[in-house]
C-alpha cells in the first residue's frame, strides 16, 4: 500500500489517503504501480511527484520477473512497433492495463522512443556511407559536434583505434556523397584525416539492441 496526500471531490478536506485494491474497483490496479488514470478519475491529486517517487520506490523493489516483462515487450516492438497494448498482452500473458502502464514507464524513463524509422534506399538516399575521422587531439570533441550539426549524418561516435570520430551518412548518389566529403567534412576545423567506407550490400539490420 502506498500512502497518498490528495484532496477529496466530494468533501474537500486534505488528507493522507492509502491506496490499496478496491480504491480502483473494476480496473487492473497492480501492487506495484499506481495507475495514474484511475486515481485522477475520482480525486484531484494535491502533488504528483510525491506519487511519482512512490511508484519508482516500489518498481525498484520489483523481482526479476518484473524485468522479464519489460524485455519481452521491448522486444514484441522491435519487431512490430505498431503492436497494440492488447496484442502486447495476449503475447506476454498480462492484462492490458499492466502492459499501458509498462509502456508509460519505459517511455517516460527514455528507456525507450517511440519513432518512425524510414529506409534510406526506399526514399532516394542511395548511397550510405561511414567516415572514418582523425582529428587534432585536442578538437575531437569541438569536431564531432560540429559534425553532428550536419544533416547528412545520422549517426557521429568518438571511438578508439585508428580513428578518433566514425560518420554515418546517407546522400542520394555517390556525386553528392563526394560534395558532402569535401565541401563539409573536409573544410571542418581540426580534422586531420578521413577515410570513407561506402555501404555495397547491407546483410543485416538492427534496431537498437538484443534485450
Amino acid at each position: 500500500m502506498i500512502a497518498v496526500n490528495m484532496v477529496s471531490r466530494q468533501n474537500g478536506r486534505h488528507g493522507p489517503h492509502v491506496m490499496t485494491m478496491n480504491d480502483a474497483p473494476g480496473r487492473d490496479v497492480s501492487p506495484l504501480a499506481i495507475d495514474y488514470d484511475s486515481l485522477t478519475e475520482s480525486m484531484r491529486v494535491t502533488t504528483i511527484s510525491d506519487i511519482e517517487k512512490a511508484v519508482t520506490m516500489k518498481r525498484n523493489e520489483k523481482d526479476e520477473k518484473m524485468d522479464d516483462l519489460d524485455r519481452k515487450i521491448i522486444e514484441l516492438l522491435q519487431t512490430n512497433g505498431r503492436a497494440s497494448n492488447a496484442q502486447i498482452a495476449r503475447e506476454v500473458g498480462v492484462s492490458e492495463g499492466t502492459v499501458r502502464r509498462r509502456l508509460r514507464h519505459l517511455i517516460q524513463s527514455e528507456i525507450i522512443r517511440v519513432a518512425a524509422i524510414p529506409d534510406p534506399e526506399k526514399i532516394g538516399y542511395n548511397t550510405v556511407a561511414l567516415v572514418g575521422i582523425q582529428t587534432d587531439p585536442d578538437k575531437v570533441d569541438e569536431v564531432a559536434g560540429n559534425l553532428a550539426k550536419l544533416p547528412e549524418t545520422q549517426y557521429v561516435s568518438l571511438t578508439t583505434g585508428s580513428f578518433d570520430i566514425f560518420v554515418w551518412a546517407a546522400l542520394p548518389s555517390s556525386e553528392e556523397l563526394g560534395n558532402f566529403l569535401r565541401n563539409k567534412v573536409g573544410v571542418t576545423p581540426g580534422i586531420r584525416r578521413t577515410e570513407t567506407f561506402v555501404n555495397l550490400v547491407i546483410i543485416k539490420k538492427g534496431y537498437g539492441i538484443v534485450v
